[in-house]
Protein backbone atom coordinates (compact mmCIF):
# COMPACT_ATOMS: atom_id res chain seq x y z
CA UNK A 1 0.00 0.00 0.00
CA UNK A 2 1.34 3.83 -1.08
CA UNK A 3 1.96 5.97 2.17
CA UNK A 4 -0.51 8.24 0.66
CA UNK A 5 -3.33 5.30 0.39
CA UNK A 6 -1.93 4.14 4.13
CA UNK A 7 -2.60 8.04 5.80
CA UNK A 8 -5.77 8.53 3.96
CA UNK A 9 -7.12 5.07 5.49
CA UNK A 10 -6.00 6.25 8.74
CA UNK A 11 -7.83 9.45 8.49
CA UNK A 12 -11.18 8.02 7.52
CA UNK A 13 -10.78 5.93 10.61
CA UNK A 14 -9.80 8.45 12.32
CA UNK A 15 -12.48 10.82 11.32
CA UNK A 16 -15.32 9.36 10.12
CA UNK A 17 -18.21 10.49 8.16
CA UNK A 18 -15.79 14.12 7.70
CA UNK A 19 -14.51 16.01 4.65
CA UNK A 20 -10.73 14.49 3.83
CA UNK A 21 -8.44 17.09 4.65
CA UNK A 22 -5.14 15.30 4.59
CA UNK A 23 -2.82 18.43 5.08
CA UNK A 24 -4.45 19.15 8.36
CA UNK A 25 -4.57 15.34 9.40
CA UNK A 26 -1.04 15.20 9.09
CA UNK A 27 -0.58 18.93 10.95
CA UNK A 28 -2.48 17.23 14.55
CA UNK A 29 0.43 14.23 14.88
CA UNK A 30 3.57 15.28 16.44
CA UNK A 31 6.68 15.71 14.18
CA UNK A 32 8.88 13.13 15.00
CA UNK A 33 11.68 14.95 12.70
CA UNK A 34 12.07 17.93 10.95
CA UNK A 35 14.82 19.15 8.41
CA UNK A 36 14.93 21.67 6.25
CA UNK A 37 15.68 21.36 2.63
CA UNK A 38 15.33 24.65 1.19
CA UNK A 39 15.57 28.15 2.15
CA UNK A 40 12.86 31.24 0.27
CA UNK A 41 12.47 34.51 1.37
CA UNK A 42 8.75 33.52 2.41
CA UNK A 43 9.09 30.05 4.06
CA UNK A 44 11.78 27.23 4.22
CA UNK A 45 10.35 24.35 2.80
CA UNK A 46 10.94 20.78 5.36
CA UNK A 47 10.61 17.47 5.34
CA UNK A 48 8.77 15.81 8.31
CA UNK A 49 8.31 12.72 9.82
CA UNK A 50 5.56 11.62 11.91
CA UNK A 51 4.83 7.88 13.74
CA UNK A 52 1.12 7.45 12.49
CA UNK A 53 -0.26 4.18 14.23
CA UNK A 54 3.34 2.42 14.00
CA UNK A 55 4.99 3.68 10.60
CA UNK A 56 6.95 6.66 9.93
CA UNK A 57 6.07 9.00 7.30
CA UNK A 58 7.47 11.48 5.75
CA UNK A 59 5.81 14.79 4.15
CA UNK A 60 6.60 18.34 2.49
CA UNK A 61 5.82 21.00 4.91
CA UNK A 62 6.93 24.46 5.68
CA UNK A 63 8.20 26.73 8.25
CA UNK A 64 7.62 30.51 7.60
CA UNK A 65 9.44 33.09 7.98
CA UNK A 66 6.67 35.60 9.18
CA UNK A 67 7.56 37.83 6.09
CA UNK A 68 4.15 38.15 4.63
CA UNK A 69 1.77 35.46 2.42
CA UNK A 70 3.90 32.48 1.89
CA UNK A 71 1.79 30.92 -1.31
CA UNK A 72 2.87 27.73 -0.10
CA UNK A 73 0.50 24.75 -1.09
CA UNK A 74 0.32 21.02 0.29
CA UNK A 75 1.88 18.27 -1.95
CA UNK A 76 -0.04 15.33 -1.65
CA UNK A 77 2.84 13.80 -3.46
CA UNK A 78 5.36 14.45 -1.00
CA UNK A 79 3.58 11.39 1.42
CA UNK A 80 6.22 8.31 1.70
CA UNK A 81 7.25 5.63 4.00
CA UNK A 82 10.23 6.59 6.30
CA UNK A 83 12.83 4.85 7.77
CA UNK A 84 14.74 5.51 10.78
CA UNK A 85 18.55 6.33 10.04
CA UNK A 86 20.85 5.17 13.04
CA UNK A 87 23.68 8.55 13.07
CA UNK A 88 26.36 9.56 15.44
CA UNK A 89 26.41 13.44 15.93
CA UNK A 90 28.85 15.57 17.98
CA UNK A 91 27.04 17.54 19.43
CA UNK A 92 29.38 21.09 21.19
CA UNK A 93 27.43 23.09 23.66
CA UNK A 94 28.70 26.63 24.95
CA UNK A 95 28.60 28.62 28.48
CA UNK A 96 29.62 31.86 29.67
CA UNK A 97 33.13 32.57 30.64
CA UNK A 98 33.75 34.56 34.04
CA UNK A 99 36.48 37.04 33.35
Amino acid sequence: MKAIDYVLKCEKEDNPGHESDIEEYLDCHKVIYSEVTSERRWWDDTWNVIDLKGKLIGFGGVHTTGDGDTGWEFDPESVGYAERLEETKIVVTYRPVKA
